[in-house]
């Protein structure tokens, strides 16, 4: 199901010219299947291991970082997109496609959420 989400991602940011994909992984395979389509847009790894980081910067369009596992994900995802619009890689009016998980990064990715910056901005103020 992880492949199948990380194609349909990539073909959804090809059709609707989003900015970035961003997305966390454990084991690096969900970042390795977004990877293997050649999208346009940059992906951004929020990976929970330094080995799987360092492995995943040498793949194209990756740009992997490191966070550390917590009890919710969902909140560490969030967290790491917060962070992404900090550093201004992103514009508030940026399409932005998030692929994760509904049962935590060991199950691997389950959903794909497409919404603006600013929409997720809104998310960062909440946590």
């Amino acid at each position: 199901m992880t492949a199948y989400l990380a194609k349909a991602a990539v073909k959804a940011a090809l059709r609707l010219n989003t900015q970035a994909i961003v997305a966390d992984s454990l084991t690096g395979n969900t970042i390795l299947a977004l990877a293997a389509y050649r999208g346009d847009n940059p992906i951004y790894a929020q990976v929970y291991d330094k080995r799987v980081m360092r492995q995943l910067s040498l793949s194209f369009g990756v740009s992997a970082d490191y966070i550390p596992m917590s009890a919710g994900s969902m909140e560490t995802l969030k967290l790491s997109i917060c962070r992404l619009l900090e550093e201004k890689k992103l514009a508030d009016d940026s399409l932005i496609i998030v692929l994760a998980g509904s049962f935590g990064p060991a199950h691997g990715a389950s959903f794909i959420e497409i919404a603006t910056a600013g929409a997720l901005k809104e998310k960062c103020v909440t946590l």
